[in-house]
C-alpha cells in the first residue's frame, strides 16, 4: 500500500515495512514522527543532502543507519544522501 501524505495529518493505525521522507525534517524529527508507523524490523528512508552533524543524534538514541550517496536527475549539482535507519 502507498500512502501519499503529510506524516502530521496521518491518523491511520496502519503498520509500514518502510516510510520515505524527503524534504521534511532533520533526522531526530523524521525517526520521532514516523516510528510509530513502522513495524518491527521496517525501515525509514529520507533524503538529505547533509547530514553529519544530524546522524550524531541517531548514534545516541541507539539507531543503527546505513548513508547511501545519490545522485537526483535534473539536480546535478547537488549531492544527496540516501539514510536508511532501522527501526
Amino acid at each position: 500500500m502507498v500512502i501519499c501524505s503529510r506524516i502530521e495529518e496521518y491518523k491511520e493505525t496502519i503498520f509500514f515495512d518502510a516510510v520515505i521522507a524527503r524534504a521534511f525534517s532533520n533526522i531526530v524529527t523524521i525517526v520521532k514522527l514516523c516510528r510509530k508507523f513502522i513495524r518491527t524490523g521496517g525501515r525509514i528512508y529520507a533524503m538529505k543532502s547533509s547530514y553529519k552533524t544530524e546522524i550524531k543524534n541517531l548514534n545516541k538514541q541507539g539507531f543503527s543507519y546505513d548513508v547511501c550517496q545519490i545522485r537526483v536527475p535534473f539536480s546535478e549539482n547537488f549531492l544527496r544522501h540516501l539514510i536508511t535507519i532501522k527501526c
